[in-house]
Parts: C-alpha cells; sequence; structure tokens
C-alpha cells in the first residue's frame, strides 16, 4: 500500500502514529507524511518521508490563539475542548491542510489516508476523493454525536469548504466510517461513550527518537517522573516547587524541561519515558494520554494534573481504574498525592491490573491486516 499519513502537531498526537508509520513500513509499505513543519520535522527524526504543506500553525495554548478565540479566556478550563476543536483544530488548521492536501494526493495516489482522529482534514479531502481514511485515536474519544453537538457548525463549514455535502445524520455522520484504532485499554475508557463499530484494539506504542540519547542514573529506584507536556503551559513556580519536594521525600526526581539546582533533580529537555519507568515509584503529568498508557504499560501508578485539552477525561479515568489521583494546581496538594500515589500498594496493584490489560491487546499487525483489507476493498 502507499498510505498518506497526517495529524495536527504536538507530540501527544504524533508519538503513536509515528509508531504505527514505522511499523507499515517494516511490513513493506511506502509511507508518506503530509503537514505543518513541526510535524514533518517529527516523522523526520524517525526516519519517515514527510512533505511540508501548510505554514506552522499557533499553539492550542499560545498567546496568538488566546487572542483569537476570546471563548478559550471565558470558559472554564473542562470546557475549552470543543473550542479549541472548533476554532484551532478545524477553522485553523484543517482548513488550510484541506486546501494543499488534494494536490498531494492527485500527485502521489495513495491507496489510504491515516490520520489522527482529531486532523480532519484528510477525512473530508479522503471522501471527496473516493479514499478510504483510518483514524487513530490521540485522546479520549468524542462519538460522532458529540462532535455534531459541541462542534457541528465548524464540521458543516470544513465539509462546505471542501465541496462536500452533510448529510441528515449530521456532519460527523461518515467521520469513523472505515476503521478506527483504539490503543487506550477498556478500563480507561468511558464506560458510557460507545466506540465506533469498526474500532480494533492496538497496543499503545510510542515513538520517542526525538532527542540525543539521554543517560539516567542506571541507579535510580523509587523515583518521580515529572512531565507536563509540550503544548501547554504549566505554571512554572508550581512546578519547579513540586519537583523539588518530591525530590526531598522520595529521594530523587527525572524532570522535563525544569531548572532546578536540587540535587535530587534530574532534569533534561526531553527524556524518553519508557527508560524513564524502569523502578519509577510514580508519575506526576498533565493527564497527557501518550504519558499515562506509557506509565500504566510499565505498571507504574500516576498522579494527574490537568490543564486543558482532554487531561481532564483522562484523569477522571485514571482514578476511576485506581492506578492513581487527580490533583489541582497546587504544590502541597500535587506532593500528598504523588507521595501518597508512590508509597501505597493499592495505587500500584491496580497499575498492574492495567498493565496486564495492556500486555493482552495485540500488536501493529493486526491493525496493518485489517488497513490492508480496507484499502483492498474500495
Amino acid at each position: 500500500m502507499r498510505v498518506l499519513v497526517t495529524s495536527q502537531p504536538g507530540l501527544g498526537h504524533l508519538n503513536g502514529i509515528i509508531s504505527l508509520s514505522l511499523a507499515l513500513r517494516e511490513r513493506g509499505h511506502e509511507v508518506l507524511a503530509a503537514g505543518a513543519p513541526s510535524v514533518i520535522a517529527a516523522f523526520g527524526r524517525a526516519g519517515v518521508a514527510g512533505e511540508v504543506l501548510v505554514s506552522e500553525p499557533p499553539g492550542s495554548d499560545s498567546q496568538e490563539t488566546l487572542d483569537a478565540v476570546p471563548e478559550l479566556r471565558l470558559a472554564p478550563a473542562p470546557q475549552r475542548l470543543a473550542h479549541v476543536r472548533a476554532h484551532v483544530g478545524i477553522r485553523t488548521r484543517a482548513f488550510a491542510l484541506v486546501d494543499a492536501l488534494p494536490l498531494l494526493v492527485d500527485r502521489w495516489e495513495p491507496d489510504l489516508l491515516l490520520r489522527d482522529e482529531t486532523e480532519l482534514a484528510a477525512w473530508v479531502v479522503a471522501e471527496g476523493k473516493g479514499l478510504p481514511d483510518v483514524s487513530f485515536e490521540v485522546s479520549s474519544h468524542w462519538p460522532r454525536r458529540r462532535w455534531n453537538a459541541e462542534v457541528g457548525g465548524a464540521l458543516t463549514e470544513l465539509r462546505t469548504h471542501a465541496g462536500l455535502a452533510t448529510s441528515a445524520a449530521g456532519p460527523a455522520a461518515t467521520l469513523f466510517r472505515y476503521l478506527h484504532l483504539s490503543n487506550g485499554p477498556r478500563s480507561l475508557r468511558d464506560p458510557e461513550i460507545s466506540l465506533p463499530l469498526n474500532t480494533i484494539d492496538l497496543a499503545p506504542a510510542f515513538f520517542e527518537g526525538h532527542a540525543g540519547f539521554v543517560q539516567l542514573d542506571p541507579g535510580l529506584t523509587g523515583h518521580a517522573y515529572v512531565a507536563f507536556g509540550s503544548v501547554y503551559r504549566a505554571p512554572a513556580d508550581v512546578v519547579l516547587s513540586v519537583v523539588e519536594t518530591l525530590a526531598a521525600s522520595l529521594g530523587s526526581v527525572v524532570a522535563v524541561d525544569v531548572r532546578s539546582n536540587h540535587s535530587g533533580v534530574a532534569s533534561h529537555p526531553y527524556v524518553p519515558q519508557t527508560p524513564a519507568m524502569e523502578n519509577c515509584a510514580v508519575v506526576v503529568c498533565h493527564g497527557g494520554r501518550n504519558t499515562v498508557l506509557t506509565a500504566l504499560r510499565h505498571a507504574v501508578p500516576v498522579v494527574c494534573v490537568p490543564i486543558g485539552s482532554d487531561h481532564f477525561d483522562v484523569a477522571r479515568l485514571v482514578v476511576r481504574s485506581g492506578a492513581g489521583e487527580a490533583a489541582s494546581w497546587n504544590a502541597d496538594e500535587v506532593v500528598s498525592s504523588a507521595v501518597r500515589v508512590a508509597t501505597e500498594a493499592r495505587y500500584r496493584r491496580a497499575a498492574h491490573r492495567v498493565a496486564a490489560e495492556i500486555a493482552s491487546m495485540p500488536g501493529p499487525a493486526h491493525a496493518i491486516e485489517r488497513m490492508e483489507a480496507v484499502a483492498a476493498r474500495v
């Protein structure tokens, strides 16, 4: 097959779909990424070819976006995701890419499009060209009815811009018509949300080669891993207090991009997460899906401190699973939760249950076989 891959910027969107892209190449398929410069750079670090089709969009939590979308300032943090998806994901990013992508599709002639499920330009372009598109889960799943209800106006605008009609079932009717790949274990799925009928499970795996080799202390044990993502801005003063207090409490902390002179803190601009999970006592993060899944895949319990996006949904599901806690942005509260989660056996037992569930999920070969079948039918 020829597989054209699209994604929104941000490592939380990219790392899982890059991992699957590498598996596709290993099976002998051609893979080409398309999108913004940061997207193509990330694929390039994995050795996957790509073409820059649009300029780099403003970040979801950037000052430019906050100025352009007043609703983001006014809405409570848990309710901002709909505004981000409508104004940033669709009206800014998808509108730009949907104008550029058809020319590449005509020139490269892919057999199917693989997209981060929130990247919607590939969805409408594929539909217009009569090609199948496969969606890859990168956040808490929104069923069609939620897309219709919360961002239906923006979806209709996108479809109209792409020359597509909207059915009576709503603008999101065809969002998951071919195949949906879910890398979330069932214990981290909302029981009130039904995934598309054509969903298949895919064990979570994430590309981690975005920087040079980081040597962690081989004697590390019982440490905390602290990371708050690359998109949303965590309050630096709270993060520093959390990191240094945890270092004093647990003995050592591996942190991402924290300026600290504390002897127990090892901080780097980028830290591959899998090596940091070895003998780790607790992960403290924003509730980013990739970080949470990586931690629980290694049976490490989690404290989620949500900032925006789907972090609040992820945190709620972590609490429901028993494998961690959620905290607000108060340093004392975060540290208390982290020490409790690191030292009380019930959290580690629950994390082991989730890890066993993840271990039973199929690897990429099954997903690729289904993708091959989808392409063969069209």
